[in-house]
């Protein structure tokens, strides 16, 4: 019994692997762009305010 689970691990590590690159190409080609755009337009803004108040 303990043999046979043993023999199982390298089987087991392939799905747990093959899962985590899934789930991130999933998060890499739905999520990271929608970040990527807000974290972007938050910059611009603080950009843009602190270059208002560096003039008035």
């Amino acid at each position: 019994m303990v043999i046979q689970a043993i023999k199982q691990i390298p089987s087991l590590l392939r799905k747990v692997s093959s899962a985590a690159k899934k789930g991130y190409a999933y998060f890499v080609n739905t999520a990271w762009p929608s970040i990527k755009a807000a974290v972007g337009a938050i910059s611009d803004l603080v950009t843009a305010w602190e270059i208002w108040n560096y003039f008035n």
